[in-house]
Parts: C-alpha cells; structure tokens; sequence
C-alpha cells in the first residue's frame, strides 16, 4: 500500500507505532492518539504521540483536530500505554463513582434518578473548584472535611475500604492490559 503523502492517525489502545508502520511500510507517517469519551461533547482529553515521518505541520493540524474537542497532551509514545489509565479509562472511574453515590442515595431513601443530575453537577463543580483554585486534591479535601466531622467520618471509611489503593492498582491493571495489546 502507498503511504507517501498520507498520515495515519491511530485511535487503537495498545497498538505501537511501530506495529502500525509494520503493516503500513517503515515509511508511513503514524500518529497515535489516545482520546476519552468526553470528547464526544467537546470537553475530551487527547493524547498524542508520532514517528519522526509525521512533519510538524501534519501534526499540528491533526492535533488542532483533537484540541477542539478538548484538551491536547503531547507525550513520548514510551508513555502512551500508561495514559490510557490516567485518562482515556478513568471516565468510567468517575462513571462508578457516580452510581456508587447514587445506589448510597438510594440506600438513604432517596430517588437516585432524580438526584443523578445534582450528583453530576457536584462532581463537575468540585472539578471546576479544584481546577481554578490552584490548589492540590489534598488540600481541597482539607477544605471541605472539617475535623471531627461528617465529611472526615465518611473519609476514613473511604480510607479503611483502600480507595485511593484500589484506584491505583486499578490503573495499573489498565496498563499492564494496554502492555500486553502491544506485545510488551
């Protein structure tokens, strides 16, 4: 197959550059990206990796693509398979996280569905609130638990449970799945 003048860009979780070019020819021009669903609504994250056939100008255009439907990372391809747990999976972290909250609603009484909006609202807020505060997650949890406690209550129970430990074992499954796609 010809590839001169084309630019192959890659959407495959797992698949290198380099086992693209095998089946394309040594010389074809890769980009390989890794998006995350929210980019279906223009608030995405985007990470882009290239062989060296990709000119600066071909890259640009393609990940001004990607910046208009969110966010751009540009990382070394070495780092592609681990990105995947960071951002392309972790949507359905924070998916899970939403219906967690919401069967506890349920639990307590109230109408999960009709609560599903204000669960979202709170956790885009709590993201905004991070994001513009320029301050880290640790301290944004030292703002909203105040010792002794509701909020520092059901944190220790977060803690004893291991989410922060379940949540990074959980990405580096994710990793070692995208590693073995790839054949590492």
């Amino acid at each position: 197959m010809p590839t001169d003048g084309k630019v192959f860009v890659s959407i495959m979780a797992g698949v290198t550059i380099n086992r693209i070019t095998e089946l394309l020819g040594h010389n074809a021009a890769v980009i390989r990206t890794m998006p995350n669903a929210p980019l279906l609504i223009g608030m995405g994250v985007t990470a882009l990796s290239r062989n060296t056939a990709v000119t600066d100008e071909a890259f640009e255009f393609v990940r001004c693509i990607f910046a208009g439907l969110g966010q751009t990372l540009v990382i070394d391809e070495s780092q592609m398979n681990a990105i995947i747990s960071v951002t392309s999976s972790a949507p359905a972290y924070v998916y899970m996280l939403i219906k967690a909250i919401s069967d506890g609603a349920a639990e307590q009484g109230f109408d999960s569905a009709g609560l599903l909006d204000a669960v979202c609202g709170m956790v885009e807020g709590s993201a905004r609130m991070l994001r513009t505060s320029g301050r880290t997650p640790e301290d944004m949890i030292g703002v909203v638990a105040s010792k002794g406690g509701t909020t520092e209550a059901a944190l220790g129970v977060l803690r004893e449970g291991g989410l922060e430990n379940t949540v990074r074992a959980a990405m580096s499954a994710c990793t070692r799945r995208a590693d073995e796609l790839s054949g590492m």
